[in-house]
């Protein structure tokens, strides 16, 4: 015959409650151990695993563009960052020339020295719009035409009109030839009414 054995719990209930809250306790702190370990991984660890996914895949393009078939590429690159700098600079360099006056002494050194032959320039007259008015004499009218058209062709942005008849009495054709600034912004309608202003 087998002898049953039974357990007897000597222990009062009062221990028996402390033991089961001591348990759960234990359990509850392993929960939230987990809860906190979860968190952390998800928090800092996942996103440190992507960014180091990306660094990888980064690290992978470089070696790619650092062969043979991409140095074209990089070559033009660095081509078009120099112009880039380039077109700054003369965008720079156009407002400065822009903004400075139109009427300058490279302006008047340049008129008096492309004189021909044959042009006699009596005075010059600057006024404060924009303008310079040359008087002077020729003997020959294609003398007039051909410095004003040495004029339209060094100046861009200016109007150049001129005006002369055969003098008997002095055998010459005085003259009277005007550059006006033209604002570029200005249509070709404006540019006459200013010029029928200005006569």
């Amino acid at each position: 015959m087998k002898e049953e054995m039974y357990q007897i719990n000597l222990l009062p209930k009062r221990n028996l409650q402390i033991h089961r809250s001591l348990m759960i306790q234990r359990f509850s702190w392993g929960i939230l151990g987990v809860e906190i370990g979860v968190f952390i991984l998800g928090a800092i660890g996942l996103p440190y695993m992507r960014k180091m996914r990306e660094q990888a895949q980064l690290r992978q393009v470089l070696v790619k563009l650092e062969e043979p078939a991409y140095s074209v590429i990089n070559e033009k690159l660095k081509t078009l960052d120099r112009l880039e700098i380039e077109v700054e600079a003369l965008e720079t360099q156009y407002q400065d020339l822009s903004g400075a006056q139109f009427i300058n002494k490279q302006l008047i050194t340049q008129l008096l020295t492309s004189i021909a032959d044959g042009l006699k320039i009596e005075s010059i007259v600057i006024s404060e719009e924009d303008s310079i008015r040359l008087d002077g004499s020729a003997e020959q009218a294609t003398e007039i035409l051909n410095y004003q058209t040495d004029l339209e062709k060094q100046f861009k942005g200016v109007k150049v009109k001129s005006e002369f008849a055969w003098d008997e009495e002095n055998e010459q054709y005085p003259f009277v030839i005007e550059l006006i600034k033209v604002d570029e912004d200005l249509s070709e309608m404006e540019i006459e009414e200013k010029e029928g202003e200005s006569t």
